[in-house]
């Protein structure tokens, strides 16, 4: 997803979604919405942001959360917090921003980096082309990107 507001780092994405019910262990602990839902109102981030009516759904691997908005003004919105990374070339103060104003804008915003793709096709250029991750790899870029077989990373 291309977000405006956290230039230079614009692109952003949520790749853990949060799980209904409870988790493994019979808890509704970390990764879970009703376990993430009651973390997020204590800490550094309630403190400064307002998440009345906000469910978190979803966060990627630095930790960064991807909120649904519940309030009936504003029910559907997605909301984004993302972490600031202290270091040149990267986000240098925390952001909360909209990111979509429902859940088809948000679905319809989301692309594949080419960056990305790359670097997925790495993973797994290597293996036996019968692999099925190597085969998923292959479909999922044959839909997502056409034409990637044609870039210089893709070939031998």
């Amino acid at each position: 997803m291309h977000l405006p507001a956290c230039e230079p780092e614009p692109l952003q994405g949520f790749d853990d979604l949060y799980q209904l019910g409870r988790d493994d262990a019979g808890e509704y602990g970390w990764g879970t919405l009703l376990g993430e839902y009651r973390r997020s109102r204590d800490g550094w981030l309630a403190e400064n942001v307002s998440l009345t009516g906000l469910l978190p759904i979803a966060r990627n691997g630095g930790s960064d959360t991807l909120f649904l908005d519940l309030n009936p003004a504003t029910h559907g919105k997605l909301h984004a917090f993302i972490h600031a990374i202290p270091h040149l070339g990267y986000l240098g103060s925390h952001v909360f921003t909209k990111v979509a104003d429902d859940f088809d804008a948000y679905l319809d915003g989301l692309f594949v980096d080419p960056d990305m793709a790359e670097d997925s096709w790495a993973d797994v250029a290597d293996s036996d082309p019968s692999d099925p991750l190597r085969r998923t790899v292959e479909e999922w870029l044959d839909k997502e990107l056409p034409g990637w077989r044609a870039e210089a990373w893709a070939t031998p």
